[in-house]
């Protein structure tokens, strides 16, 4: 599926499909995150900023991105009106490269919904995991 349809799919519209990381809405936000990104915790998949970019030298080339700026804003929102939690639209590609095939975390179908557990809101890095249906977030929670 391309990138803006499967924001679409998630009641979600990008104002621009080339520079936007992320969306909101009146009833969530959604970010774009990196399949290569991605790693697995106790059986449960997460993106953590911290270890794919272990200096700030490494997130160089998307860290000034206006992408970035308006992710930041919208990471801030799920924080503190949606209880951190998030929509997902996994992405294959090279964060370097751009965007490939894209594909909506059906949170039903996945019997999993995704929120942030730390955020740096001048970086932008941030550490967003799996939670299983009516578990608690508030536990997982970090420190930038």
């Amino acid at each position: 599926m391309n990138y803006g349809a499967a924001f679409n799919e998630l009641g979600y519209c990008l104002v621009n499909n080339r520079r936007d990381w992320s969306a909101a809405s009146d009833s969530g936000v959604c970010l774009a995150l990196f399949t290569q990104l991605k790693g697995v915790e106790n059986k449960r998949p997460y993106i953590d900023y911290w270890e794919a970019f272990p200096s700030l030298d490494d997130a160089e080339y998307w860290i000034g991105q206006s992408g970035n700026s308006l992710r930041k804003q919208h990471i801030m929102e799920a924080i503190q009106r949606f209880e951190r939690r998030i929509d997902v639209v996994l992405c294959d590609g090279d964060p370097q490269k751009g965007f490939g095939n894209a594909e909506p975390w059906q949170v039903e179908r996945r019997k999993g919904f995704w929120a942030i557990t730390r955020f740096d809101p001048s970086t932008g890095y941030f550490r967003a995991e799996v939670f299983a249906p009516g578990e608690s977030v508030q536990n997982k929670v970090k420190e930038a």
